[in-house]
């Protein structure tokens, strides 16, 4: 017959020691030594509190005794950071007014197992509290804000589809770089229940698939999104971290929501009579995510800036200073809506939007424009006017047709047309009356102009494919509007660095963590790029040349790990490749200068206005013809005196300073996807830097680790310029 036992926090626990029979408190083993205030480390071995204080029952090891028998738990108290309460007089009545009026900060209890720091105030074993928690040595990736990692996960751990098949892998076989993770396995001695004491590479351990996350990214067409999906924000991405957050456990699983009965008795507060079962299921092994909110200073690139609330099910508010975003969306994916730093609006519903308010008021300083796949409905109670420079009504299916219940006025201050493809008819109801101070029948006059039909843009949408993925689609939509968000992923969008497409195959490079006491050593290795690119010997005449190499101005600082003078000659090989070092070079794509940089890259390193590469694609602009924008003042910002092309052209200082930018800018990129790191050789980096110049670091990346031709326009491929770069660098 099972006895309660005084001193927990629910009166109630019992104790289980080598097999399933639950025994009472005359069967301890072990003793107490001493209560001393402390702090000391406790272990939780109990969690639940019929009197919901928070209170823990906990084994303090520094006392002694079996940590698994109930007389060596003792019940502490949550003492949190801050709570208040009113000054609590008699009350006459349970009124509002008259009871105490409480606030502070509250906290989850942690679950069974989880480290936490008691003391005992004066020593006293019955005053005793808890106040804060250890985590264990390894495991605090996952806080507080979920972070993903990009090559370090393990796609074995992708087996939630049906009968244990991949979820996660792409139509085409492959994965998405960047997925979310969870802590790495840490495994302790068998016998002894300690941990390895093998130092842990814990960047490398390769990390599980966090699948309730990866799903939601999934359905969100937020999987390759590494601003509204992924983020980097973990208490392990450095050191010292710079991010602060909070994050809740999650819902366990299996969820005790789906027990009836236990669910009943613990709303009844019935806990001393849970079943051995029922216990069992409150000792929480395994949990979905919970809500995070996260306030992040970013990374020591100064990437992933930024404040997060994001609900479990995947509802997010995000302020992302790094690019300037402001970002709602829902779990599903099926709204959302963004403001970008330059001042758009994009908002996406994949049903409807609706308003209502009494007076409704739009105002356009340039167009706007309406499209509707189906049909335009304006209603008026009142009057109804439309008032324009001209105005112009055009039908390319069907018919016009204009009906009044009252007079019918057409007025014209010029000439009135009439043309017809067949006959004209008029009838009146009474009198058909024609003023005028000439009639004239059948000489040909009143030939009408026709009106242009509007131009409809080609414009990406998304649907899914047959993994599930969400994927834009070219030229989907036909619409005269400029700009249309659709579901994520949004095309269109301005940031260009935000989302990676870049997959990885399904590999498995990385060792378990510890098998025996020393752990294999762990290296990565990008693949077939270089491989290819050493097969390919450069020509002696192509090599950087002294001549290039004595024009070339110091430059005014570093790239990543590169000396200045290692700086210095890859400018110069880049400059010679590009245009034997001319500063007024213009290609037949436009690119300009010595270092024949393009829209893009002008934008990139800010001599282009924000957001002007975007709006070129909008109105219609490719790859032919994009740099021709350059021709026009206004979309230059006139840093460093180069207000237009032509001056850009005649300023040399500005083009060293706009290649210098534009190259710490490719060289960060490289660095933050794992294409180099601080200990990579100076010349793989220049010519990492050659390649991301010439096609950009993600084409890079690929290019590093699959091998291929990437090629531009002028069929240049990413080989010969990462040879060149290595070249330069090692010339003496």
């Amino acid at each position: 017959m099972a006895e309660r036992i005084p001193g927990s926090p629910h009166d109630r626990v019992y104790s289980r020691k080598g097999g399933s029979e639950y025994v009472d408190q005359s069967q301890t083993r072990g003793r107490n030594k001493a209560i001393t205030v402390g702090p000391h480390i406790a272990i939780v071995k109990n969690n639940i509190d019929d009197m919901r204080r928070g209170s823990l029952s906990v084994y303090v090891p520094e006392f002694g005794g079996d940590p698994e028998w109930t007389d060596n738990w003792i019940s502490v108290r949550y003492a949190s950071p801050f709570i208040s309460h009113t000054v609590y007089k008699t009350a006459k009545n349970n009124e509002y007014d008259e009871i105490r009026h409480t606030s502070g900060i509250w906290v989850q209890t942690p679950d069974l197992d989880s480290k936490v720091i008691v003391s005992f105030l004066s020593g006293d074993k019955n005053q005793g509290v808890w106040f804060a928690c250890v985590p264990e040595r390894f495991n605090t990736r996952m806080v507080p804000g979920l972070a993903s990692a990009d090559t370090n996960w393990d796609a074995k751990s992708d087996n939630k589809g049906p009968n244990g098949t991949p979820e996660f892998k792409q139509a085409d076989g492959t994965y998405d770089q960047y997925q979310p993770v969870g802590e790495f396995h840490d495994p302790k001695r068998p016998k002894t229940n300690e941990y390895y004491d093998t130092p842990v590479d814990i960047e490398g351990q390769e990390k599980p698939i966090n699948y309730h996350l990866a799903r939601i990214f999934k359905e969100q067409g937020l999987n390759v999104d590494l601003i509204r999906g992924h983020t980097s924000s973990s208490a392990q991405r450095e050191t010292p971290s710079d991010v602060f957050g909070i994050s809740t456990k999650g819902r366990p699983v299996p969820d005790p929501k789906d027990d009836v009965s236990l669910l009943n008795k613990l709303s009844a507060n019935s806990a001393e009579d849970l079943t051995k079962e029922e216990l069992e299921k409150l000792n929480v092994k395994k949990r979905k995510h919970g809500h995070s909110f996260v306030m992040d200073d970013g990374d020591i690139e100064g990437e992933n800036n930024l404040i997060r609330l994001r609900s479990a099910s995947g509802h997010q508010v995000l302020l992302h200073d790094t690019k300037g975003v402001v970002y709602v969306g829902n779990a599903k994916g099926t709204v959302w809506m963004e403001f970008s730093n330059d001042g758009k609006l994009d908002v996406y519903a994949q049903d409807s939007i609706n308003y209502r308010a009494k007076n409704f008021n739009f105002h356009a300083d340039q167009n706007m424009n309406f499209n509707a796949g189906e049909n335009i409905n304006i209603l008026s109670g009142g009057k109804f006017q439309v008032d324009g420079a001209s105005i112009n009504l055009k039908s390319t299916g069907g018919s016009i047709g204009l009906d009044s219940n009252r007079a019918f006025d057409i007025k014209s201050s010029g000439i009135i047309n009439l043309d017809a493809g067949g006959q004209i008819n008029i009838k009146g109801g009474s009198d058909v009356k024609i003023d005028g101070r000439c009639v004239a029948l059948g000489n040909g006059a009143g030939s009408a102009s026709s009106v242009s039909a509007l131009v409809k843009l080609d414009k990406a949408d998304t649907t899914k494919d047959t993994a599930g993925f969400w994927k834009s689609n070219d030229k989907k939509i036909k619409t005269i509007s400029t700009r249309v968000p659709t579901h994520e992923p949004f095309a269109s969008r301005d940031i260009k660095d935000d989302t990676k497409t870049i997959i990885k195959q399904e590999t498995n490079t990385k060792q378990p963590l510890i098998i025996d006491d020393i752990p294999p050593e762990q290296s990565t290795v990008l693949g077939l790029g270089p491989q290819q690119a050493s097969s390919k010997p450069i020509a002696r005449n192509e090599r950087l040349s002294r001549a290039s190499l004595k024009l070339q101005p110091t430059p005014n600082g570093e790239v990543g790990n590169l000396s200045q003078d290692e700086t210095k000659k890859l400018l110069a090989i880049i400059g010679q490749r590009e245009s034997s070092g001319n500063y007024q070079a213009v290609n037949q794509y436009g690119y300009l200068g010595k270092y024949q940089m393009g829209l893009a890259a002008l934008e990139d390193a800010g001599y282009v206005k924000p957001g002007t590469y975007q709006q070129a694609l909008d109105a219609g602009y490719g790859s032919s013809n994009i740099n021709n924008v350059l021709q026009n003042p206004n979309v230059w910002t006139g840093k460093n005196g180069a207000t237009g092309k032509e001056a850009f052209l005649n300023n040399t200082a500005a083009q060293e300073a706009a290649m210098e930018t534009y190259t710490d800018r490719n060289y960060a990129t490289l660095k933050r996807i794992g294409v180099v790191n601080d200990n990579t050789p100076s010349d793989e980096v220049a010519g990492y830097i050659m390649g991301a110049h010439l096609k950009g670091p993600g084409s890079v990346k690929k290019w590093a680790i699959e091998g291929g031709t990437y090629a531009d326009a002028n069929g240049t491929t990413i080989d010969s310029y990462y040879n060149l770069g290595r070249s330069a660098v090692l010339t003496a």
